[in-house]
C-alpha cells in the first residue's frame, strides 16, 4: 500500500485529495504513508553508501 501511495503521488501526479478518494482512506493515513516510505527509502539509500 505504501508503494502504491508513492506511485500515485510522484509518478501519476495525483493530489492527496485524489489519493484519499481512490484508496478510500483518510488524508492523515496518506500523508503518514508518504512520509514513512520516503524515510525508509532514504535510510536504505544511506545504508548502501
Amino acid at each position: 500500500m505504501q508503494l502504491l501511495v508513492i506511485k500515485l503521488f510522484y509518478t501519476e501526479r495525483y493530489s492527496l485529495k485524489q489519493i484519499v478518494k481512490i484508496l478510500d482512506i483518510g488524508a492523515v493515513s496518506v500523508k503518514s504513508r508518504l512520509f514513512k516510505t520516503i524515510e525508509e527509502l532514504k535510510n536504505r539509500n544511506y545504508e548502501r553508501y
